[in-house]
Order: C-alpha cells, then sequence, then structure tokens
C-alpha cells in the first residue's frame, strides 16, 4: 500500500480484497496486512467488512465472541456514535466495522458511499472486504482503491474463477 509521504496532509489510501469465495486464508490475510500496515505507518486502519455474513472464524480470528455489525438501515452513516459502537479496536492496533447485509440496494449504496466518505475523515488506510457478488456500486469501490488484491484458492480451477469474475 506504501507509506503516507506527508506529514501535513491527510492523503488516505484504499486497498480493496475480493475472493470468488469467503474463506479463512484470505480474511486471515486482510488482517496481515492490517497489522503491517500499522506497525509501518503507526496510522489509523480499518477494515470494512462488506462480506454480508459473518463466518464463524472471523470471531475467532477476532479473538471475540461479539462483533455488532454497522446496519445501513438503522445507523447513520455519518454518525461518530453509531460507528464507535459498531467498530471493533483489534489488539493488533487496528479496526475492524462489518456492514450488515441489506436490502433495498439503491438506497443502501448511498448509505454506504456516506459511511466510506465519513471513514476516510477518520481513518488514514481503508482496507475493503468484498463480497462474492459484486454490484455496481461495489465496482466503483473496487475503481476508487489504490490496490485491489484478490485472492483465490490453490488450485487452477479457482484461479480461472477469480480471473473471470475480474
Amino acid at each position: 500500500l506504501g507509506k503516507i509521504e506527508s506529514e501535513n496532509r491527510n492523503e488516505i489510501r484504499i486497498a480493496a480484497l475480493y475472493e470468488t469465495f469467503d474463506s479463512l486464508p484470505g480474511f486471515q490475510f486482510w488482517m496481515d496486512m492490517a497489522k503491517h500496515v500499522v506497525r509501518e505507518t503507526k496510522r489509523k486502519v480499518i477494515i470494512v467488512d462488506l462480506v454480508s455474513k459473518l463466518q464463524p472464524f472471523v470471531y475467532e480470528e477476532l479473538q471475540t465472541e461479539t462483533i455488532k455489525s454497522f446496519d445501513l438501515s438503522k445507523h447513520e452513516p455519518d454518525s461518530e456514535r453509531d460507528l464507535k459502537s459498531a467498530a471493533f479496536l483489534h489488539s493488533g492496533g487496528y479496526s475492524y466495522l462489518h456492514v450488515s447485509h441489506y436490502e433495498d440496494q439503491a438506497k443502501d449504496d448511498k448509505r454506504l458511499l456516506a459511511l466510506m466518505t465519513f471513514l476516510t475523515y477518520r481513518y488514514d488506510y481503508l482496507l475493503i472486504r468484498l463480497p462474492v457478488s459484486i454490484s455496481d456500486f461495489r465496482f466503483r469501490v473496487i475503481k476508487q482503491a489504490d490496490t485491489v488484491y484478490v485472492y483465490c484458492g490453490a488450485r487452477i480451477s479457482d484461479l480461472q474463477e477469480s480471473a473471470d469474475a475480474v
């Protein structure tokens, strides 16, 4: 992702992780990336998880029994209080925010955009974990990202499926 060079300017780095399936190794990669960025830059980092269903490994890896989701239909995307109530501070020095699945795609994409904008004022690095299905909005997230990581399984067919999706 690179270091932010200017101490006076607030430059934001955005990275996206796309997987063709929700996997533990992909999630661990993202957590390791967040820890590394915090350690190397001493900046504020948040993982924004847009994968709708939290798998059991997420709780295990974050070493917590509960994770509050940021529900776009109930929370205000520009509310510091709502953000603090849903963000999880990991012992690795970064925050984790799960954004719950939404029903009204068009309305919630606007609220998600507002949330992402709000986060850019609070964090230096946004690591966005994308769901398997890519909507127009999520495609725009990929286009705005400084870096896009594509994680796939070890089989040739996994690589082909990832290449087709991208």
